[in-house]
């Protein structure tokens, strides 16, 4: 009996959340001004006047195509920060998505919490589920700053002979942005397009430094601002600024083998009390049950949570090298 009720709230669950899709698709069809293709090239101008002023694009973008649901979350404070972190995954997410996604993602790891008589079966559930659709998301933006790093040089290299074969700064990019591997090529082609609505440079490339969170690219574009007041050879900047990165790259990975086994054994730290508790927790449930259910044993919970917290950050520190 207990089967068929979960099973209920399941199906009921998914219901209501294909009923929310299919409302939230049918706002976006109904009063999206752009096609979908348009939309993903241009998600980051929307709105965009040609003022040339130092607040970028990311902060005029919209949070919903649904008007009133932009309105409301516009009021958020520091709303911009998250936007502007789905921005740098790639997936061309606004805000109202991601909390849609992460309150269902949220919702099922409660009511899957409940269903094996989890402690504090829906809280932490929903906590469970947020964490990993964060983490998930975070490993996203990784990846993506990852493949950008990793075509930067050749895309100093294709910029720099494209000025000594005589093009233009603007032109090289374009040339960059259209010859170019996706993601750099994608983030190459929005900064032309945005000299050629009429943003300065100058503007356009911090706006490329702000979209690209990675201090490799912030090299170049603090290279081309100082070289642009100072003068010189442009294409001899990128080629010496293309070694710098291809080094520092180099270095990276070999701090990354040296270190392998202590953020090996910190992975290892991090996830063997979890994995043992969810052991015990399966096997022996009365055993470990007085552990949430005394009030005493509420309390080892926490101080022993709080501890281990605190050497999980301690361990992850040690282990991270910075280039």
């Amino acid at each position: 009996m207990e089967i068929k009720n979960a099973v209920v709230l399941i199906l009921v669950f998914l219901a209501i959340v294909l009923f929310m899709e299919a409302v939230y698709f049918w706002a976006e069809n109904r009063y999206g001004k752009r096609s979908q293709n348009i939309k993903r090239r241009l998600a980051s101008m929307d709105n965009f006047g040609t003022q040339q002023s130092s607040i970028g694009l990311l902060r005029n973008r919209k949070l919903s195509n649904i008007q009133f649901l932009n309105d409301g979350l516009s009021l958020i404070p520091d709303i911009e920060k998250l936007d502007r972190f789905l921005l740098q995954t790639g997936e061309g997410w606004f805000v109202d998505k991601f909390l849609l996604i992460g309150l269902c993602v949220a919702a099922v790891f409660a009511i899957l919490f409940n269903y094996i008589d989890f402690p504090f079966g829906f809280a932490s559930g929903a906590v469970v589920g947020l964490f990993m659709f964060v983490l998930l998301t975070m490993n996203m933006k990784l990846k993506r700053l990852t493949k950008i790093e990793t075509q930067l040089p050749d895309a100093l290299d294709l910029i720099a002979r494209a000025l000594r074969a005589g093009h233009a700064f603007n032109s090289a990019l374009q040339m960059g942005a259209r010859e170019l591997p996706q993601p750099i090529g994608s983030e190459f082609q929005m900064t032309y397009d945005e000299i050629n609505f009429g943003i300065s440079t100058d503007v356009a490339l911090k706006n490329l430094a702000e979209r690209v969170d990675s201090p490799d690219l912030r090299l170049f574009v603090i290279a081309m601002l100082i070289q642009k007041d100072t003068g010189g050879n442009v294409a001899e900047l990128l080629d010496k600024l293309s070694s710098v990165v291809r080094d520092r790259q180099v270095l990276k990975k070999k701090i990354q083998v040296l270190s392998a086994e202590g953020r090996m054994s910190a992975g290892i730290l991090t996830a063997l009390p979890f994995l043992v508790a969810g052991a015990m927790f399966a096997t022996n449930k009365d055993f470990v049950e007085i552990l949430w259910v005394d009030e005493f044993g509420r309390q080892l919970v926490a101080g022993a949570l709080t501890m281990m917290l605190a050497g999980i950050f301690i361990m992850w520190r040690m282990a991270r090298i910075r280039v």
